[in-house]
Order: C-alpha cells, then sequence, then structure tokens
C-alpha cells in the first residue's frame, strides 16, 4: 500500500483525537496537517507500516505538546500584557487625582483659563476677548499656571 495514502487514511482519526486534546477544531485542524507533514518528512523512520497508527499517534502528540507549550506561553503574555495595562489605568488614575488637586491649588481665574485653552482647545486672542485681558497678560497667565502646576 502507497505510504501517502495510508496516511492520508488517518486523517479524520487524528482530527477527532487532536480536537479532543484542544477543544479547538481550527487548532486540531492545523495540527493534523502538521502531524502528517512532519510524518511525511519522517517516512524513513517508519520501519513496519503495520506500526503505522502507533507511529502517528506519536508524532500528533509531539505535535500536541509543542502547540500546548505554545499556548501556555501566550496566556502567559496576555496576562503579563494585561497586568501591565491595569498598571498603566492605574498610573492614569493617580495622575488624574494629582492633577485635579493641583489645579484646585490655582488661582480661579489661572484654572479657568488653562482649562479654556488646553481642554476646550480655544486660542489666547478668544481667552483674552472672554476675560477682558489682552493677549500678552493671557499668554503669561497661562504660562505661569503650566510653572505651578508642575510645582
Amino acid at each position: 500500500m502507497d505510504l501517502e495514502l495510508t496516511l492520508e487514511s488517518h486523517r479524520e482519526r487524528l482530527y477527532r483525537w487532536l480536537t479532543a486534546l484542544t477543544s479547538d477544531p481550527h487548532g486540531a485542524e492545523d495540527l493534523t496537517q502538521e502531524t502528517l507533514v512532519e510524518a511525511w518528512k519522517n517516512r524513513h523512520k517508519l520501519v513496519d507500516i503495520a506500526g503505522v497508527e502507533y507511529w502517528l499517534n506519536a508524532i500528533a502528540y509531539h505535535t500536541f505538546q509543542r502547540w500546548r507549550r505554545t499556548q501556555s506561553n501566550e496566556t502567559t503574555r496576555i496576562t503579563d500584557l494585561h497586568d501591565e495595562i491595569a498598571e498603566i489605568a492605574l498610573e492614569h488614575d493617580e495622575l488624574v487625582d494629582l492633577l485635579d488637586q493641583a489645579m484646585e491649588l490655582l488661582p480661579p481665574q489661572t484654572r479657568a483659563m488653562l482649562v479654556t485653552h488646553y481642554l476646550e482647545g480655544l486660542p489666547q486672542a478668544k481667552i483674552a476677548q472672554h476675560f477682558q485681558m489682552n493677549e500678552n497678560a493671557v499668554g503669561v497667565g497661562l504660562h505661569r499656571g503650566k510653572l505651578r502646576l508642575r510645582e
């Protein structure tokens, strides 16, 4: 019997077994294909065609083990990334709280100018009109406000 046909005749059985091991039909299809490719590449190692089923099972199991280690590493990377994102969010929240506290320490007009310019995006000319000031005074107020926030 032709080895290629023999290997192909085991495809469905390998797929079912690997699906049971992985609980992932798409992953099992990939692993089945990898198993058959590896078997074909190593066909010179098959000494008795009668033992082809056991030989394929061993190849499939080793292929599954490699896949499982990769999945475990991927899960670890995802967990690490999740922890890092949570830490960044916490740092962000802490910074927001600190900024809110610092803003409360500023004079009300300086605070209003900073919010109007940096959060609402109004140009200095519009802020000057609103506060009935000249543009240079608004520029100085914004600069001094930022310096106070840094302190």
